[in-house]
């Protein structure tokens, strides 16, 4: 197992590859300023910013996956505001749940009567305190 969110496990085997690609993580703080008279504002630090988490998926027909069924998925997760653990080679990334905030869907390949066998999921995290 590479990983999981929630009820997505992303895995490689002779059936089935589910995996992820282009994840990139930001982290940063919180600052406000404040006037002064006759001077520079004041910076002063609030508190760490939430961590946000991007990557895209490629759910593929040809490696056992079921495109449409686990884009669905991951729809529904968003609409309803699930949050989990994001799990990378055994370990969480950051130190709290995430909850997915956007899901969009590129349709890559449909044959006929409409049976889609490739779509590309491009996903959007944030860190949920």
């Amino acid at each position: 197992m590479i990983g999981s969110y929630g009820p997505i496990i992303f895995s490689v085997s002779d059936k089935k590859a589910l995996t992820f690609s282009s994840l990139s993580r930001s982290a940063g703080s919180e600052w406000a300023s404040h006037e002064t008279l006759r001077g520079k504002k004041r910076s002063e630090y609030i508190g760490a910013a939430l961590q946000a988490i991007s990557l895209e998926i490629t759910l593929s027909a040809m490696h056992g996956v079921r495109p449409r069924q686990t884009a669905e998925t991951l729809v529904q997760m968003a609409e309803d505001g699930a949050v989990y653990s994001f799990v990378v080679g055994g370990k969480p990334i950051g130190n709290n749940l995430w909850k997915l905030v956007s899901v969009s869907d590129d349709w890559k390949r449909i044959y006929s009567k409409g049976e889609v066998s490739e779509i590309t999921v491009s996903l959007s995290l944030e860190e949920y305190v």
